[in-house]
């Protein structure tokens, strides 16, 4: 029994081998906002991917999204109709004291669990969090950046909230 390993450590190596891969989730969630004349208002949050490291369940995506969800949805209640998201952050960005924030069309990879871009000319190599699809953009999330890419135009952008 002298070489024979402590029971704790048994399968560490699978474990964190398989904490670095995305997990396939399939949660969807409705965002309503109240709109007078719409005939939908509601967004449709398809949550596609988690990292576990990070969120163990889908509903932990939405719950730290949140924010970013609820303020989506009091903007389209204000314009009393479905906004494009793009529309949505260049509004938050322009018109929110946080100087910090920015939005740039940009394009960026997304490969595995990571997504790589360039930011202020530095090469990124950033951990994807999660991804969902709200409608025709497909949104993978990192720490303090939103990465939206139109499932439409291919267009890619980086949005920046800290």
């Amino acid at each position: 029994m002298k070489n024979s390993k402590p029971v704790e450590n048994f399968g560490s190596d699978i474990m964190n081998k398989r904490l670095d891969v995305m997990r396939i989730v399939s949660k969807s969630f409705k965002l309503n906002f109240k709109c007078d004349n719409c005939k939908d208002n509601t967004y449709n949050v398809f949550i596609q991917k988690i990292h576990p490291k990070y969120f163990l369940y889908a509903t932990e995506l939405y719950i730290a999204y949140e924010l970013f969800f609820r303020d989506l949805a009091d903007f389209a209640m204000i314009k009393n109709r479905k906004v494009d998201i793009i529309n949505f952050l260049q509004d938050s960005v322009e018109n929110n004291y946080t100087l910090s924030d920015s939005l740039t069309k940009q394009n960026f990879t997304v490969k595995d669990d990571h997504i790589y871009t360039y930011i202020n000319n530095y090469e990124m190599d950033l951990i994807n969090f999660g991804e969902f699809i709200i409608d025709n953009f497909k949104v993978h999330t990192s720490l303090s950046y939103m990465f939206f890419t139109n499932l439409r135009t291919n267009e890619q952008y980086v949005y920046y909230g800290d």
